[in-house]
This record gives structure tokens, C-alpha cells and sequence, in this order.
């Protein structure tokens, strides 16, 4: 984690946009869309709504979930922690 200039807390996350997929067997599995990675965020909450609001640009869409249909998130470290 990272401090931000006013004391708070900062964590980074990468968010996975996913897309639920049968293969020619009729199995299902997930596929990654696009990740993105939100650097400095106060909470996993803000740093999910960032992503969203990247990824939909990103895509020219107005909404994430006309191109995924599920989102995961992983704490990553942070620059400032492998700085260290």
C-alpha cells in the first residue's frame, strides 16, 4: 500500500473484464476481454468504477457490460512497495 499526500491509504488493483464462452463442446469458460490496471485507488469499490468508466471508453461503448459480463479483482502490489 501507498499513502496518498493527504495521509490516506492507496492500493492498486487490476480489474479483469470477462466474457462467459462455450467453447464446440458446450462447455463454458470465462475469457478475458481486456485488464486493466488502476494504480492508486482509496478503496476496491473506486478503483472497480475507474476501470469500468477506462474500459467503456476505451471500447467507444456506453456501458462495460455490452462488451463483458463479469469483472475480477486481484490486489497487486503497488510501484511505491516494489520500490522498497
Amino acid at each position: 500500500m501507498q499513502l496518498s499526500r493527504q495521509g490516506a491509504e492507496m492500493s492498486a488493483y487490476r480489474i479483469k473484464f470477462m466474457n462467459d464462452l462455450m467453447n464446440s463442446s458446450g462447455h463454458s469458460f470465462h475469457c478475458c476481454q481486456e485488464a486493466i490496471e488502476i494504480r492508486l485507488a482509496k478503496s476496491k469499490e473506486r478503483a472497480v468504477q475507474a476501470a469500468k468508466h477506462r474500459f467503456a471508453r476505451r471500447q467507444a461503448i456506453p456501458h462495460w457490460t455490452v462488451r463483458a459480463h463479469l469483472i475480477e479483482v486481484e490486489e497487486i502490489p503497488s510501484v511505491a512497495s516494489l520500490n522498497q
